[in-house]
């Protein structure tokens, strides 16, 4: 398990040593919320590809400002499986202000193998996979 995640770590590092080798795609757009039908916040998603139609590329750093949060992910990808999913959630409202949290969670064969903080339910597995297939879905179309 151990080796496991060591081989991981080493291929997320390899890529941001890397970056410079590949082509970066940017796509961002607003946040609508369907309750109130109105902007209430944006997005923002960098991707690193080889061949322009990569899906999934490389990596994906996508930002999303909402109403309460700021959350920063990163999704690391080989041979086109999720591999790495890295969470930041800055909170600048409400009782967790100035708690922020980072939670890493990785892959092997689609499946979760392992995660640094499960005690954060709202953002477990399903969370995040929901969330990089939301990113797919808005910078390939």
């Amino acid at each position: 398990m151990k080796n496991e995640l060591n081989k991981i770590d080493s291929i997320v590092e390899l890529t941001n040593r890397t970056e410079k080798n590949y082509s970066e795609g940017i796509a961002e757009g607003p946040i609508v919320y369907k309750s109130i039908f109105r902007k209430n916040g944006g997005w923002e998603a960098y991707y690193l590809y080889q061949q322009q139609n990569d899906n999934p590329p490389l990596r994906i750093k996508y930002n999303e400002a909402g109403y309460k949060t700021y959350q920063k992910f990163e999704f690391y990808y080989q041979n086109g499986e999720l591999i790495f999913a890295k969470l930041n959630v800055d909170f600048y409202r409400g009782k967790r202000k100035n708690k922020p949290i980072e939670k890493k969670y990785y892959f092997k064969n689609s499946k979760l193998i392992s995660d640094s903080k499960p005690e954060l339910e709202n953002y477990g597995t399903e969370y995040i996979k929901r969330t990089e297939k939301t990113v797919r879905k808005m910078i390939y179309e």
